[in-house]
């Protein structure tokens, strides 16, 4: 629905499901050159939707940021593997026709994921590195500038390992099974390789690096997703040559990304305002 800040907002729909929808929000007078695609999180569950990046999205629009906030398909809604990807790659398929007809340049977008969403949002910013077999394939996939990744799930295979701390086997849920099963759907999912070296020689990361500069950031008291989640993409991504900046905000919550007056948020916006120039 509509924001505060909004000028107006459009939603298009890129499946037959209510859900399968992008929202986009129009900023009051002229937009500055860039795009934030958003992505929520919830642990890939139907319970949640993307009225959870509804301040942040509003607080975007104050410097005349065209917003963009993806919903998707979800496990108890026909989601999970392999149709969550599909969903997300389809709806951000469609920022390009969203920019044409609304006046804005869609070659400027950087991808904003909370939780889940930060997993779905690498997916989404390393989609050039797909291969013609694997789901959201696209030979002219968007190429994001930047990404973030707020607390994100960024390591399916150690929430695999380490299950329970991981929204009680919500990785395990959205991929259908662990990863001694289904390999190349972890693959598929996950920025970072495995924490587990034998594993990480078998099955190295598809998408780094992303060759765009990365911005992964938690809070020292986030007991929601491992903190490691964190610290892993930020040191492979390293070591595969992108310009990554990790952030662990002292005292700071799960949650609190969500929240446009905590420190974590201002670190967020504050890498995003750098891209307006």
């Amino acid at each position: 629905g509509l924001y505060p800040n909004d000028e107006r907002c459009v939603a298009y729909t890129y499946g037959p499901d209510p859900i399968q929808v992008i929202e986009c929000h129009l900023p009051k007078g002229s937009y500055a050159p860039l795009v934030v695609l958003l992505i929520h999180g919830g642990f890939w569950s139907a319970k949640f939707n993307r009225s959870l990046e509804d301040a942040v999205g509003n607080d975007l629009l104050r410097f005349k940021i065209v917003v963009c906030n993806l919903d998707y398909r979800s496990i108890g809604n026909d989601g999970g593997y392999p149709n969550t990807f599909y969903d997300v790659a389809n709806g951000t398929d469609l920022i390009r026709t969203i920019a044409e007809e609304h006046g804005f340049n869609s070659d400027r977008i950087i991808v904003v994921g909370h939780s889940a969403g930060g997993q779905l949002g690498g997916y989404i910013t390393g989609r050039f590195r797909l291969k013609p077999n694997q789901p959201g394939y696209s030979t002219n996939p968007l190429r994001p500038i930047a990404f973030v990744s707020q607390a994100g799930v960024n390591n399916l295979w150690d929430g695999c390992d380490h299950a329970e701390e991981t929204g009680s086997g919500a990785v395990i849920s959205f991929l259908g099974g662990k990863y001694q099963m289904y390999p190349e759907r972890y693959v598929l999912s996950s920025l970072a390789a495995s924490s587990n070296l034998s594993v990480k020689v078998q099955y190295p990361s598809q998408f780094l690096p992303l060759e765009i500069p990365i911005q992964v950031i938690t809070g020292s008291a986030d007991i929601t997703v491992p903190i490691s989640q964190t610290i892993t993409l930020a040191e492979q991504a390293k070591i595969a040559g992108d310009n990554c900046t990790e952030v662990i905000v002292e005292g700071e919550d799960h949650f609190v990304h969500l929240n446009v007056s905590s420190k974590s948020w201002n670190r967020t916006l504050t890498f995003v305002l750098s891209f307006i120039h």
